[in-house]
C-alpha cells in the first residue's frame, strides 16, 4: 500500500480552513469551508489615541490582528444607553500592495473621510524598511455601508521617507502633513506634504532631518498655528536630547527653526513626544526618557517678544512609589486649562496611570490620578494618550491587558497579557471619574492554521493553530461532522507556554493505535532559550483522551539546542513500536541561514519503561553537501527515513536525504539528490515527502519549475548512487 498521507486537508490562509475530499492525488475536488478562525476579529495591541465625531463615536487603530493579522482600523459606535458596538472598517492586508501595522491616530475630515498612518507594508526598500517602507490611507465610507481604502500613498523610496510612526494634519485645502522616522537623504527622516489631485497623492518634503545637531526620528504629527506654520517634536539636537521645532513657509520653500533644545533628563527631560497648543498660542509635550528619579516630565513653551520661547517646567513623574512614569501620546486640555494625559508605566500596577495637572492660583501645577490601569480588568501601558469627546469624557486605550486571548507583551519590563482596551472616563461631580472598559480587543478562538489535518477512523480531523487560543500560544482542535452536515469545532488543548509547556504548534498531528495525539511545537518548554524574545527550543507533546471527553497534555520531550536542536516546526512520523521520528530546523552544529545557529537534526524518541521517553540524535546536519535546515521525515515500509532540506547541497538551495536503518538500529545518511543542479531544478523545499512501493518520492516546492512558480516533483532511485529529480507539475501564472 503506498505510504499516502491519510489527510486530503490544509490550512489554506490565517484564518479559514477547507477540508477537501478526494479519493486520489488526481481526482477533481470541490472545497468546504467548515471552520473560520477568528483570532482576533477586532483586533490587537492598540496603541495610538482615538478621535470623535460629532455623534460621539470614535476611531482608532490597532497594530495587529484583524482578518489578516497586520492591524486595522475600528469605529466604537456610541448608543443611546452609554454603550458601544465595535464594527471593523478596514483590515489591512500588508505585503507590497497595503500598508501594515498603524501605530498612529486617525484624522477625521469635513466629509466623513479618514485618514491615517502605517509604519510598515508597501513597497521594500533594501537597507531602510524591509518590512515596507509604510503609507498614507484614507478610508471612504461606501453607498453600501462599507468602507473602502479609496487612495492610498505608498512610500516606495528612502529619500522620499519612510516608516510614518505619526499621524497626518489635515489643512482647508485637503493637503496632508505628516512625518517619518526615516528615510530621506540622511534616513533621519523627513516632514512632508501630500496634495490630492484626481485620486493621486503627490508629495512634497518640507524637510528633511540631517541627525546629529538637526534633529532625527521626529516623534509627533506636525501641527500648525493660527499662521500657518508647522510645529513638531524630534530626537537629537544639540545635546542629543531632543527638540522642538517651527517649520515656517514662505515662496522659496520651508525654513526650519530651532525652538527647544532640551538639557538632558536631570534637568528639564529627554525625548519629546506630541505637542498641543492652547489658546494663547502657549505649546505644551511630554519627555519620557527615564532618568533616575526623573520618569518624564510635562512641560510648557512660551512665546516671548523677539521670537525666543520661554520653557517652563510644568511636572516631574515618579517622586512618589505609586505616581505614574513615562509619559506617552497625545495630551488634552479642557475648558479650565487643565491638563490630561497617561504614562505606560507606574501606578499602583505599574502598567500606567491616566492623570491630570491643575494650575493653583500660586502658578504651581499639582497632579490628580484619574485612572490606575489594572491588567486584567482595565487594560494597560496606554501608549497612545487621552482624548476627549464633544461631552467632555475622557478616552484612554491600553495597548495590552484585558481579555487573556492575546500572546504575554513585555512593556518596559513587566510581562502584559490581554490584547488591550478601551477605556472611558466620566468626571464625577464630586469623588473620582468613573471608568468604563467599552471595547476589550480579544477573542479565544485559534488562528493561522499552519499544519494539515488528520482523520481518525470516526471520521473526525484534527489539526493545530500556531497562534491564538485562549493564552494565544497556539491550540489542537477537532472537527467533528453532524447529521446536518455542519461541522462542529472542540478545542482539545490550549499551549500556555507556561511550566514547560509549548508555544506555537505548526506541524501535522499523528495518531496511535490507542488513540493518542503526537505533535511539536516550535518553542516553549524548559532549558535552553532559543530565542531572545520566547523561552524554550520546543517540545514533543503527547495529547490522551479520557472517557469524559477531556483531554490531557504530556511533556514528552524539550530541546536544548546545541545538544539536540531546537525549533521542530513540522509533524512526526510514527512507527509500528511506538517510536517518533521528526526533524529539528536548526541548532546543534553548523551555521544556516534559518535560525543563524545550527542547521537542524533528524531525531528519534523512544517509549521507555515508567512513561519516560528517550531521544536520540540520529543526524546532524552540518550545512555543506548534506544540507541543512531539515523539514519533515518520512518512514518507508523497511524503517528508512527520507526527508528534505531548505539549505545546503553543491548549489546551496537544499537536498533530499535517506538515513537508512540496520537491525543494530544504527542509521546511515545518504545523500539522495542535489536540488538546483539545472535551471529547471525545484529550488528550498519545504514540504513533507510521501514515498511509494518503489521508494519513488514526491513532493512540493514554491521556488521551482521553469516559469519558477513552484512544481510538483518526484526522485526516483537511480543505479549512479544519486536519485533522479523530474517535475510532474509546474506552476504558471494564468
Amino acid at each position: 500500500m503506498p505510504y499516502f498521507p491519510r489527510y486530503c486537508a490544509r490550512a489554506l490562509s490565517r484564518s479559514v480552513l477547507f477540508v477537501v475530499f478526494c479519493s486520489g492525488l488526481a481526482s477533481a475536488y470541490t472545497p468546504k469551508v467548515v471552520h473560520n478562525f477568528v483570532p482576533l476579529a477586532n483586533g490587537a495591541h492598540p496603541q495610538a489615541s482615538l478621535i470623535s465625531d460629532s455623534a460621539g463615536n470614535l476611531y482608532g487603530t490597532t497594530t495587529d490582528g484583524g482578518a489578516h493579522g497586520f492591524g486595522e482600523v475600528f469605529e466604537l459606535i456610541a448608543h443611546s444607553n452609554g454603550k458601544f458596538a465595535t464594527k471593523v472598517l478596514y483590515s489591512f492586508a500588508g505585503g507590497v500592495i497595503d500598508g501594515a501595522n498603524p501605530v498612529a491616530a486617525l484624522t477625521l475630515d469635513p466629509s466623513g473621510d479618514l485618514y491615517g498612518t502605517t509604519q510598515h507594508g508597501g513597497p521594500i526598500e533594501a537597507g531602510v524598511c524591509p518590512a515596507g517602507c509604510g503609507t498614507v490611507f484614507k478610508l471612504t465610507l461606501g453607498m453600501n455601508g462599507t468602507w473602502v481604502q479609496s487612495e492610498t500613498f505608498f512610500f516606495d523610496n528612502g529619500s522620499g521617507g519612510a516608516e510614518p510612526t505619526t499621524g497626518v494634519t489635515l489643512d482647508s485645502s485637503g493637503n496632508l502633513y505628516g512625518t517619518t522616522i526615516n528615510g530621506g537623504t540622511a534616513q533621519n527622516g523627513v516632514v512632508y506634504r501630500l496634495t490630492p489631485s484626481n485620486s493621486t497623492w503627490t508629495e512634497t518634503l518640507l524637510y528633511v532631518f540631517a541627525g546629529f545637531n538637526d534633529g532625527g526620528g521626529p516623534s509627533s504629527v506636525p501641527i500648525f498655528d493660527q499662521a500657518g506654520n508647522l510645529y513638531g517634536a524630534a530626537s537629537g539636537g544639540v545635546t542629543g536630547y531632543g527638540l522642538v521645532y517651527r517649520l515656517s513657509p514662505s515662496s522659496s520653500g520651508w525654513t526650519k527653526t530651532l525652538i527647544h533644545d532640551f538639557s538632558g533628563c536631570f534637568i528639564d527631560g529627554s525625548q519629546p513626544d506630541a505637542l498641543i497648543f492652547d489658546k494663547a498660542g502657549n505649546l505644551y509635550g511630554t519627555t519620557g526618557q527615564v532618568c533616575g528619579n526623573n520618569k518624564g516630565t510635562v512641560f510648557e513653551l512660551i512665546p516671548q517678544s523677539g521670537g525666543a520661547w520661554l520653557e517652563r517646567l510644568l511636572y516631574i513623574f515618579g517622586m512618589n512609589s505609586t505616581d505614574g512614569t513615562i509619559p506617552r501620546g497625545s495630551i488634552a486640555l479642557d475648558a479650565a486649562g487643565s491638563l490630561y494625559g497617561s504614562t505606560v508605566a507606574g501606578g499602583t500596577k505599574n502598567v500606567g496611570v491616566v492623570y491630570q495637572l491643575t494650575q493653583q492660583a500660586t502658578g504651581l501645577w499639582i497632579e490628580h490620578i484619574i485612572h490606575n490601569f489594572t491588567p486584567a480588568a482595565g487594560g494597560a501601558s496606554p501608549f497612545g494618550g487621552v482624548v476627549f469627546d464633544t461631552s467632555g469624557d475622557l478616552y484612554a486605550v491600553g495597548y495590552a491587558g484585558g481579555s487573556t486571548a492575546c500572546p504575554l507583551t513585555t512593556v518596559y519590563g513587566y510581562t502584559i497579557p490581554g490584547c488591550g482596551t478601551v477605556i472611558r472616563m466620566i468626571p464625577a461631580a464630586s469623588g473620582p471619574w468613573v471608568y468604563t472598559v467599552i471595547s476589550d480587543f480579544a477573542s479565544t478562538d485559534g488562528a493561522s492554521p499552519q499544519g494539515g489535518l488528520l482523520r481518525d477512523r470516526a471520521g473526525s480531523y484534527y489539526g493545530t493553530t500556531s497562534q491564538g487560543g485562549l493564552f494565544g500560544w497556539g491550540e489542537v482542535f477537532r472537527l467533528t461532522k453532524g447529521k446536518d452536515n455542519s461541522w462542529t469545532k472542540t478545542t482539545l488543548h490550549e499551549f500556555t507556554g507556561a511550566s514547560g509547556d509549548g508555544i506555537y504548534p505548526s506541524g501535522d498531528l499523528v495518531e496511535d493505535q490507542a488513540g493518542n495525539l503526537y505533535g511539536t511545537t516550535q518553542a516553549g518548554g524548559y532549558g535552553y532559550q532559543c530565542s531572545s524574545v520566547y523561552a524554550g527550543c520546543g517540545i514533543v507533546y503527547e495529547l490522551m483522551p479520557s472517557s469524559s471527553g477531556y483531554w490531557t497534555e504530556k511533556i514528552l520531550y524539550s530541546f536544548q539546542f546545541w545538544v539536540d536542536g531546537g525549533g521542530p516546526i513540522t509533524g512526526l512520523a510514527l512507527d509500528g513500536n511506538g517510536n517518533l521520528y521528526g526533524t529539528t530546523l536548526q541548532g546543534a552544529q553548523g551555521a544556516c541561514p534559518i535560525g543563524s545557529s545550527g542547521c537542524g537534526t533528524v531525531f528519534r524518541l523512544s517509549p521507555a519503561p515508567g512513561g519516560a521517553w528517550t531521544e536520540t540524535t540520529l543526524y546532524q546536519f552540518t550545512g555543506g553537501d548534506d544540507g541543512g535546515n531539515p523539514f519533515s521525515v518520512v518512514l518507508d515500509s523497511s524503517g528508512n527515513l527520507y526527508g528534505t532540506t531548505a539549505y545546503g547541497g553543491s548549489a546551496t538551495v537544499g537536498t533530499a536525504f535517506e538515513l537508512s536503518s540496520d537491525s543494530g538500529g544504527n542509521y546511515t545518511f545518504s545523500l539522495l539528490h542535489a536540488f538546483g543542479s539545472s535551471s529547471q531544478d525545484i529550488s528550498y523545499p519545504t514540504s513533507g515527502l510521501v514515498v511509494d512501493k518503489a521508494r519513488n518520492l514526491y513532493g512540493t516546492a514554491s521556488l521551482a519549475g521553469t516559469q519558477g512558480y513552484g512544481a510538483v516533483y518526484g526522485l526516483s532511485p537511480s543505479t549512479t548512487g544519486l536519485w533522479n529529480g523530474y517535475s510532474i507539475l509546474t506552476g504558471r501564472v494564468r
